[in-house]
């Protein structure tokens, strides 16, 4: 009888032992199913993100478009601004500054703001070159990293808006031309393509808004429709032709 208690005691034991083994095998497998269904999960949302309709690729190829122009105006403004509007300038932008603050009173306040808004008010005006020059560079380097990681925030555009609004205010005759206010409203808008702080090209809390896209498309048939304008005011049967091809890309008519 003795020894058939201890025969059934060790069976127990043995019993109790492998449970608990199977227990212990079974954790990291119910840890490692549980990460590959949120592996899963994840990638789920991540294509649910990238299906069409999102104006994932919208915003990428807007932000680099505009990122690229402003690229291009801020060299150009480097290489010429020294030239067109510096201290010894065709037009010098210093001469203007304080002409302004001569006509709202000869002070710097919300008045000279609000007649030529430009950083410029608050910068050291011994050396106008070199704020020239940095603003310039500044913007190069901005818009060069859009360009490059195709990644943008509010915060980068709304300085990259407000760089070249300065220059445009102060540029008098070298910057009264069509495309700097074209490029001024159309970084406007691009603004609100980004997120306020995330830096990612495909930012998941913040997906492209469709008012945005649709002022963008509004944008797009205004210029074409200002290209029309400015041919027939010339006239003649090839200009007419340039205008019936123009009217049916705009229109998407045959």
């Amino acid at each position: 009888m003795a020894a058939g208690a201890a025969a059934a005691e060790s069976s127990v034991r043995r019993r109790r032992v492998d449970s608990r083994r199977t227990e212990t095998d079974h954790v990291p497998g119910s840890s490692e199913d549980g990460e590959t269904i949120s592996k899963d999960s994840e990638k789920e949302k991540h294509f649910v993100f990238l299906q069409p309709g999102t104006f994932w690729l919208t915003r990428i190829v807007l932000l680099r478009s505009v990122a690229f122009i402003y690229f291009v105006a801020f060299m150009v403004a480097y290489n010429q601004n020294k030239q067109l509007i510096g201290e010894n300038g065709l037009m010098p932008c210093k001469s203007y500054l304080n002409s302004v603050k001569r006509y709202v009173g000869g002070k710097i306040g919300l008045a000279a703001l609000a007649y030529t808004p430009s950083v410029l008010w608050f910068l050291d005006w011994s050396s106008m070159d070199t704020n020239l020059d940095c603003i310039a560079l500044l913007g190069m380097a901005l818009s060069g990293f859009v360009l490059v990681t195709g990644m943008a925030n509010m915060v980068i555009m709304v300085t990259l808006w407000v760089l070249y609004h300065s220059l445009v205010n102060v540029g008098q005759l070298w910057y009264s031309f069509g495309w700097e206010s074209q490029l001024l409203e159309t970084g406007f808008l691009a603004i609100f393509l980004c997120p306020l702080w995330t830096l990612s090209q495909i930012p998941r809390s913040c997906p492209p808004s469709l008012i945005c896209i649709w002022t963008f498309r509004w944008l797009i048939v205004r210029i074409m429709l200002g290209a029309v304008s400015k041919i027939t005011e010339t006239g003649g049967p090839e200009n007419q032709k340039v205008v019936r091809h123009l009217m049916k890309k705009c229109y998407f008519t045959d």
